[in-house]
């Protein structure tokens, strides 16, 4: 998944859901599998997206699938 194009954006974006939420066993678990460990930087992910001044009480998934409607 990680050499897919936007594929380690798609992984930082469930993984920043995880963190967001303090879902900590489900994210260690996810961290394992798709092998991404690194912790998410909320905002160099934001930037890198496109998403200006993210609303800080939602993650960015959600962000994201509200500004697509």
């Amino acid at each position: 998944m990680l050499e897919k194009e936007y594929g380690k954006e798609l992984l930082s974006l469930i993984k920043e859901y995880f963190q967001f939420y303090n879902m900590d066993y489900a994210n260690c678990v996810f961290a394992s599998e798709a092998n991404v460990r690194d912790e998410v930087k909320r905002e160099v992910l934001a930037l890198k997206l496109g998403i200006d001044k993210p609303d800080p009480e939602k993650p960015l998934l959600l962000t994201i699938i509200e500004r697509a409607k």
